[in-house]
């Protein structure tokens, strides 16, 4: 009976790994706009560069951003913000990046 009980709670475990993996990847976009995560992503930085990216503390311009309800937002149809980030990464395609995102996220529903 013991070992019923290791295994019962082996599974929800998996399943809330499971589940917080999936609430991370719908976290990349909301609506029509990157997220944090996101952007993070898109660009291979952690989440904390993107914050730093966005301050307008210290020398430089800051990344172009939308600042959302909770979270700083970002627009793929921005020009100023496609051109902050080829000066600092090279050509990248947000608009592609964006529809690839939202159909991963699709893809796991």
């Amino acid at each position: 009976m013991n070992e019923q009980v290791v295994n019962t709670n082996a599974i929800a475990n998996s399943e809330r790994k499971r589940k917080r993996r999936r609430k991370k990847e719908e976290r990349k976009t909301r609506g029509q706009f990157f997220t944090v995560q996101g952007m993070a992503y898109v660009l291979g930085v952690p989440v904390s560069s993107i914050y730093r990216y966005t301050q307008t503390k210290g020398s430089g311009d800051p990344m172009p951003h939308c600042p959302g309800i909770r979270d700083l937002l970002f627009n793929p149809r921005d020009e100023k913000l496609t051109k902050w980030i080829e000066a600092r990464f090279g050509p990248v395609d947000l608009i592609a990046a964006f529809a690839q995102l939202v159909d991963m996220r699709s893809s796991d529903e």
